[in-house]
């Protein structure tokens, strides 16, 4: 009877040591294609494709969810269609839970690009603004690619909502973790997105002389292509932009909302909020 006893607390035994096995397994497979999403996105979506089946039936929530995490993460590196925000709050709430600092701070910024799809600039905003409050500065495992990446992504929203004083501290952010990273690149091209938000606030000179340091930069770092490309995507910008404000001028003239000389912008958030109005003095541009 004790001998019985032995053999099955062995059989248990061992079933405990695979199930732990075979579960760190998954997680170092998971962590490994992880590491290919910077450089290959692609190959990193195609190897968690080929592992669906087998993360989604796993009997372990970390597997699930770390699969979830990573899906999503490919998906927005490849522009592709991000899961609802329904499901993946689940996984939000998984990390908030049981996460590590960078694990919050990915889930929180992925939900934040969901929101951004979905043309809901606030919600957008509010995500990444908590992305960021996860993010540690001071130890030396701190996520600086994806960091850079969430001011980046702010700068881009406060942008679209005409808010360029916001947009552009987040591309100085943006800049200057990309710097933090090993991104130079990437760092430059925060520091080019400044220079319409410059124009739009009428500092034709500061925009055009970051303009030449970034062209400056480009070339120094040996990004050529780049370099040849700044100026004429300025003017494109700058044809769009002159485009807009024609159209809000005349739109504001039809509904009797021009005052002194100033348009004032009503299209949606922040602008359908009377605390953030904003005015453009178009005799200025």
């Amino acid at each position: 009877m004790r001998k019985n006893t032995y053999i099955y607390l062995l059989f248990i035994f061992c079933i405990f040591l695979f199930s732990c096995s075979h579960d760190k397994g998954m997680m170092l497979h998971l962590d490994n294609i992880d590491s290919l999403m910077e450089e290959s996105p692609k190959m990193a979506y195609d190897s968690l494709q080929n592992m669906k089946r087998q993360c989604e039936t796993s009997a372990y929530e970390n597997v699930r969810m770390k699969w979830q995490l990573l899906d999503a993460k490919a998906k927005n590196k490849l522009f592709m269609s991000l899961p609802s925000d329904s499901i993946f709050c689940k996984v939000v709430e998984y990390y908030e839970k049981k996460g590590s600092s960078n694990e919050k701070m990915i889930s929180k910024y992925l939900l934040g690009c969901i929101s951004r799809d979905m043309n809901d600039a606030p919600k957008a905003i509010e995500f990444f603004k908590k992305a960021v409050d996860y993010a540690d500065t001071t130890v030396i495992n701190t996520d600086f690619n994806m960091l850079f990446r969430i001011y980046g992504q702010m700068g881009d929203v406060y942008s679209q909502q005409y808010l360029s004083d916001e947009a552009l501290n987040s591309y100085s952010l943006s800049s200057y973790y990309a710097k933090k990273a090993g991104d130079i690149k990437n760092s430059i091209i925060a520091m080019e997105n400044k220079v319409l938000q410059l124009y739009i606030q009428g500092d034709t000179v500061s925009a055009l002389k970051l303009l030449g340091e970034c062209h400056e930069s480009y070339l120094k770092n040996g990004y050529s292509d780049y370099a040849a490309g700044v100026y004429p995507i300025l003017i494109d910008e700058l044809k769009s932009f002159d485009e807009i404000m024609i159209k809000s001028k005349q739109l504001a003239k039809k509904l009797l909302k021009e005052e002194k000389g100033k348009i004032i912008i009503t299209g949606g958030y922040p602008f359908s909020d009377t605390k953030h109005t904003n005015f453009m003095k178009i005799e200025e541009l």
